[in-house]
This record gives structure tokens, sequence and C-alpha cells, in this order.
């Protein structure tokens, strides 16, 4: 029950808490924490991108393992651009994540897997530090989903010609 709970309740919490992310990115000052609760407005659309995203995950997954972790990848940038975009219907963020992570997905895959020396050593601590080590990884997710947004100074999509400066853009690979 109470993973559930978590389920449906966290889907809002999962688009302020991304909002306070990219707030804290962008802003000169810090973030307000109500910022963590301004998506409650939106429960029922962040609920529903919630649902879609794990069934299509689960319809991926039972085609076989690969193409579900394939489909994990292309669908994660979904809840920070609806937290920007509040208004986009669930299935029109799900696109937008598609586009965004179209020769991301690798990258993505990479910046996860230098966590995993961290994540060995949050679970030697009983996962206390897993505390500490939430917050790094969702601010890593952050930066990496403002780069490829073209936001991040410092980006490698920064100065390339054409990188989108709206999140709702999709985001396409330059060539030399």
């Amino acid at each position: 029950i109470y993973g559930i709970a978590m389920f449906i309740v966290g889907s809002a919490v999962e688009l302020g808490y991304n909002k306070f992310n990219l707030s804290m990115y962008e802003s000169t000052g810090a973030p307000k924490i109500e910022t963590l609760f301004s998506r409650f407005s939106y429960f029922g659309n962040a609920l529903l991108l919630r649902l879609l995203m794990l069934v299509k995950i689960l319809v991926w997954t039972l085609l076989f393992i690969i193409p579900g972790i394939i489909a994990a990848y292309r669908y994660s940038m979904a809840p920070f651009i609806m937290a920007e975009n509040p208004d986009l219907s669930a299935t029109e963020s799900i696109e937008k994540s598609k586009q965004m992570m179209v020769g991301n997905k690798w990258r993505l895959f990479c910046l996860q897997l230098s966590f995993i020396g961290w994540l060995l050593l949050a679970a030697f601590t009983g996962g206390i530090g897993g505390v500490f080590l939430a917050p790094y990884m969702k601010a890593a997710m952050t930066a990496f989903y403002l780069d490829l947004t073209g936001r991040l100074p410092g980006s490698s999509y920064d100065t390339a010609p054409g990188a989108p400066s709206d999140p709702s853009a999709p985001v396409t690979p330059t060539t030399p």
C-alpha cells in the first residue's frame, strides 16, 4: 500500500522536485521550498505521465529486457519536460523526450554508470549514504537535461549552431 501511495503522490512531487532542481541551476538566488509542491495542481497529468511511462517500458520489457532498458532511457527526460511545461499532455512530453534522447541514450547510460561506486558505498552504509547520493544524482540528471537543451553553461550543445533554447524543441546532433 505504501508503494502504491508513493507511486501516486510521487508523480506530482517528482515534477516539483525537477522544477526545484532546474531553478537551482537557472536562478541566481536559492529556490523556494514551495517549488517542490508547485506542481500539485497538475496532479492528474503527472500521474498519467508516470503511468504511461510505466506501461510503455513494461510493454517493451515484455518483448525483451534490452528494449525495455532502451525505452526507459528514451522516456527519461519526460518528467523534466513536463516540469517546465506543465500544460503539455503526458503523451506530448513522452514524444518530446523521445526526440530529445535520439543519439543521447548512451551518454545518459555512461552518466548513470559513473555513480556505481557511490551506489555501492551507499549500500555499505545501510542506505544512509543514499540520503546524500540521491540529490547529487538528481542534480546530475538535471544538468544532463539542461545540457541537452543547450542551457547549461559550457554545454557541448551550448555553442552548437542551431542548439535549441527551448526545452520542447527536439535536439539533433550536429556534424562537424
